[in-house]
C-alpha cells in the first residue's frame, strides 16, 4: 500500500504530462467503482491520483470527494495507521468536512474491517477533536470496548478507559 499510492501519484502526473490522463472526474469514478466493488487498495490509489489532479486543476471540491474516498478506502481495508495519518493532512485543508459524523463513518469501515485498534484511535481522536459532540461517538465507544474486552485487547482497554468508556 505504502508504495502503490505515491506510485499512482506519479503515474498520474506522468500521463498528465504525456497528455493521456484520465480526467480528475474519472480518476474519482475509477476509485469509486473500485471502491463498491471491494477493490479497496486499487479505489485507494485511484482516489489519490484523482485527488492530485484535482488539486492540479484547482477544483477543491472534487479533491475533497478523492480524499473522502480514499479515506474510506483505508478504513474498509483496515488499515487504522494510515488512516490517521490521511485523516490529520486532511483537517488541515479540510476542517469544515471532516466533522464528527464523518469521523464515526471512519470508525464504522475500520470496526467492518477489522481493526479494532485503528477505530479506537479515530475514535480517540473524534472526541479529542469535538468533544462538545462526545454524546455523538459514544455509542462507538461502547461497541469497541466490548470488541476490546472480548479480544483481551489491554491496550485498546486501556484507551478506551482515558475516553471513559471503561469503569477505572
Amino acid at each position: 500500500m505504502k508504495l502503490l499510492l505515491p506510485a499512482c501519484l506519479a503515474l498520474a502526473v506522468l500521463l498528465t504530462a504525456c497528455g493521456g490522463a484520465a480526467t480528475p472526474q474519472e480518476l474519482l469514478d475509477s476509485a469509486q467503482g473500485a471502491l463498491t466493488a471491494g477493490n479497496y487498495e486499487k479505489a485507494a490509489g485511484d482516489a489519490v491520483a484523482a485527488g492530485a489532479a484535482a488539486a492540479a486543476s484547482g477544483d477543491d471540491n472534487l479533491a475533497w470527494r478523492a480524499k473522502s474516498v480514499e479515506l474510506l478506502a483505508l478504513g474498509k481495508q483496515g488499515d487504522g495507521a494510515s488512516l490517521l495519518v490521511v485523516l490529520k493532512a486532511a483537517e488541515a485543508k479540510w476542517a469544515d468536512k471532516v466533522d464528527p459524523k464523518f469521523l464515526t463513518r471512519l470508525i464504522t469501515e475500520l470496526d467492518k474491517g477489522n481493526d479494532i485498534p485503528g477505530a479506537i484511535a479515530v475514535l480517540g481522536h473524534g472526541v479529542e477533536r469535538f468533544p462538545e459532540s462526545k454524546a455523538q461517538f459514544d455509542k462507538f465507544g461502547a461497541m469497541l470496548a466490548e470488541k476490546a474486552k472480548s479480544a483481551g485487547d489491554d491496550a485498546g482497554m486501556k484507551q478506551l478507559q482515558q475516553l471513559g468508556y471503561l469503569g477505572g
